[in-house]
């Protein structure tokens, strides 16, 4: 199996002293807070992790709502940070949400080459004197790609969470006399689903597939293959969660906690099933909206239902570490140091984009706007939160004041956005093509190897 998908097995103890580690991460989870010394230092002078728990949706953790066992560790975070409940992502593929994390700046205003640092969140931070320090599992995050962009280092060899955990402990222990930023991502809950036996088993037999009173053939093999795919989804979840915890065991260890704001998130959702499809890449709910913890020492739990875009990420961490972003950033301030500093509005318009873009105005509805009048959808989420019934001929009062409000918020005309955005996306996507690694010398086949082996480990290739 790929270092990609490379599984973290409690039986192995990956981790150095493990079972004894495990007894403390037990005892930290029936409380967290009371671990936390909180005594808030100058938030100038704050460290900043941020993880990327790459395709983890909104709903399939315990602090949003999970009601299986699934992220005992996360929970206990959650009750010491901020949470933020409706998070919108601004692309559904790791590549562009990325981007999107980094700049923040929608995608279709990105530019096309590769930027510069002073307009992206590590650069920035650089500028500031933080050493950065990035730890990724490749794919759609190798350093070719542009994504290195302001870190010290980008280590893109990958090998999960496991891996990348060990490497940025190395990397904060190389000079702890200075602030550092580091960024971790991991693929250990992407497809394809292959959870150690271990994290299976009591998620599994728990629960039987809802099989729908007088269903055929077809709909009983979906909702098995749902029920399935959900179980394996949760028990890569529960798997991350632990391997998660060491990261933080590790922090308190080091006498760090008092002193690191800790930014938890997704780069995107994930389909499980739902409307027939496995994975993402869509412009539906499912896949679009993420979860958002963010620790800050000093500071207690706190509920924030706002509406909030992953674009948002950048600038408010910058503000609370007292930096200014930069006049180019999309994103709001979401004031983590005092949410009554800022004022929110309640029907914020948010916007994802692919070669089709998702535009909700209120919360309530979702418009899908495709490249031709006639095939766009309009979705009513208080009551179809699966997205099942298109509501584009039944409410056309709905969707045309949709429309508008989507002009208004882009400043463009929706005739000509459908046709133009769809060829710059294609661009792009040719324009990511030509930083791919050649294969010319035994350096750059390697690389190019490397990385079609890590899409492959992905699903992306066949």
């Amino acid at each position: 199996m790929s270092d990609q998908k490379a599984r973290f097995n409690p039986a192995r103890g990956s981790f150095p002293g493990f079972a004894v580690r495990m007894l403390s991460i037990c005892l930290l989870m029936s409380g967290f807070t009371a671990c936390i010394r909180h005594s808030p230092s100058n938030p100038s002078n704050f460290n900043v992790i941020c993880i990327s728990i790459d395709s983890l949706r909104v709903d399939f953790v315990g602090f949003n709502g999970m009601p299986d066992p699934v992220s005992p560790f996360l929970d206990s975070l959650s009750r010491d940070s901020i949470n933020f409940t409706d998070v919108m992502t601004q692309a559904p593929s790791t590549f562009f949400s990325h981007r999107a994390i980094f700049l923040s700046r929608y995608i279709f205003a990105q530019h096309r080459n590769i930027p510069v640092p002073t307009e992206t969140l590590a650069g920035q931070l650089q500028r500031g004197g933080w050493r950065t320090g990035a730890f990724v599992d490749g794919g759609w995050l190798s350093n070719h790609l542009g994504h290195q962009i302001g870190f010290d280092i980008y280590d893109d060899s990958g090998g999960g969470f496991t891996k990348n955990i060990v490497k940025s402990l190395q990397f904060i222990q190389e000079d702890r006399d200075r602030k550092f930023f580091v960024f971790l991502h991991g693929y250990d809950i992407h497809a394809p689903y292959n959870p150690p036996e271990e994290f299976l088993t009591h998620l599994t037999k728990s629960r039987t597939p809802r099989i729908p009173v007088g269903a055929s053939c077809e709909q009983e093999k979906a909702a098995r293959l749902k029920h399935e795919n959900r179980a394996l989804f949760k028990a890569e979840i529960r798997q991350c969660d632990a391997v998660l915890s060491q990261l933080f065991f590790s922090l308190q260890q080091l006498d760090l906690m008092d002193e690191t704001v800790v930014a938890v998130f997704s780069d995107h959702g994930e389909s499980l099933g739902e409307r027939g499809y496995v994975g993402h890449s869509q412009l539906y709910q499912k896949q679009l909206k993420i979860p958002l913890l963010v620790y800050i020492p000093g500071h207690r739990t706190q509920l924030r239902p706002e509406p909030v875009e992953v674009i948002d990420l950048m600038p408010s961490i910058l503000e609370l570490v007292n930096l200014q972003p930069p006049d180019s950033v999309q994103g709001i301030d979401l004031h983590l140091a005092d949410s009554s500093a800022g004022t929110f509005p309640e029907n914020r318009a948010r916007l994802t984009e692919t070669t089709d873009e998702a535009f909700s105005a209120d919360g309530e509805w979702s418009l899908i706007l495709r490249d031709k009048p006639e095939n766009d959808e309009l979705y009513f989420l208080s009551v179809d939160p699966e997205e099942t019934v298109n509501l584009r001929d039944s409410s056309v009062d709905r969707l045309n004041m949709m429309r508008r409000a989507y002009e208004e918020k882009t400043g463009e005309d929706l005739a000509v956005s459908r046709t133009a955005k769809k060829e710059i996306y294609q661009s792009d996507m040719v324009a990511r093509k030509r930083l791919m690694p050649a294969r010319g010398s035994q350096k750059e086949s390697a690389s190019q190897e490397k990385f079609e082996s890590e899409l492959r480990a992905l699903g992306y290739l066949n």
